[in-house]
């Protein structure tokens, strides 16, 4: 099994220093408290592609209970500059999540999931924290990730705002391809969605 990356990896990367602090503080956070059964960070910062528009994505394990009380600390640690949108929903009953833009650009999600929830953990990950190996629990090598995954209005029209976000992120840094087929998924789904949810 791939060896997880640790925290720190991030560390002598210039252009990453304003995600390494911000996971400084969440590892702090849930490193101290005992409801945490394990933590890891995704997406393009754990594959070694990360650059100063890279969101935190993080993934946090927790006892049966805890999920909304722990995102709610994990939120106030997160945001030290002011909230420009914020999407909080749930995966189901037990488990939560937000995804946030602050005023200088960045942006994280941060998702707290109870033991009955059947959430997988896909290498490669930064670990964070890891309780009694917790995570090698968790994981699951044939997890399917990434952009082409990831289905256009999953969180509704409430999400547009981080779906619009995310397509400015991959023009800037010159993906115009991806951004357009994107963009016109999106395009697409919003002309299909069901005519109860419109405003």
């Amino acid at each position: 099994m791939q060896t997880p990356l640790q925290i720190h990896c991030l560390e002598d990367k210039p252009p990453l220093s304003r995600q390494y602090r911000l996971r400084r503080r969440l590892q702090s956070a849930l490193s101290q408290d005992a409801r945490c059964l394990g933590a890891a960070v995704g997406g393009s910062l754990a594959e070694n592609r990360g650059d100063q528009l890279s969101d935190i994505d993080l993934l946090v394990y927790c006892e049966a209970g805890a999920a909304t009380e722990l995102l709610r600390i994990l939120s106030e640690v997160a945001a030290d500059k002011p909230v420009v949108y914020r999407l909080n929903g749930q995966h189901d009953d037990s488990s939560v999540y937000e995804k946030v833009i602050l005023e200088d650009w960045s942006s994280y999600e941060i998702h707290v999931v109870e033991p009955s929830t059947r959430m997988r953990l896909a290498p490669p990950y930064l670990e964070v924290v890891d309780r009694d190996n917790y995570l090698a629990s968790r994981i699951d090598p044939q997890k399917q990730i990434g952009r082409g995954t990831v289905a256009p209005l999953s969180s509704g029209e409430s999400g547009l705002m981080w779906e619009l976000f995310n397509c400015m992120k991959w023009l800037r840094r010159g993906e115009l391809t991806t951004a357009i087929q994107y963009l016109q998924s999106l395009g697409n789904a919003l002309a299909h969605r069901s005519p109860s949810s419109e405003a």
